[in-house]
């Protein structure tokens, strides 16, 4: 699973890659998409994470990725998966 050089310049000091576990898989449109959250960053706030966003971008063989948000689990979101 390689990272994208544009998803490495961005965020290659962010993200946990690859991601230890996936908590969705989708197929579409031709596409291979993930979604995963990364629960350990050393440049993210303390007891933070995010949940992303990956794409298999099949014509280079690597993967882009996208922070979706923070996650908040105090209010909206579980920690179970």
């Amino acid at each position: 699973m390689r990272l994208s050089p544009a998803s490495w310049v961005r965020y290659g000091f962010v993200v946990t890659w690859p991601p230890e576990a996936i908590d969705e898989i989708e197929h579409a449109a031709g596409k291979l998409m993930i979604r995963f959250r990364d629960p350990w960053s050393p440049y993210e706030r303390l007891s933070t994470e995010s949940l992303w966003h990956g794409e298999y971008v099949d014509r280079w063989s690597w993967w882009a990725v996208r922070r979706v948000r923070f996650l908040d689990y105090e209010r909206t979101d579980s920690p179970i998966l």
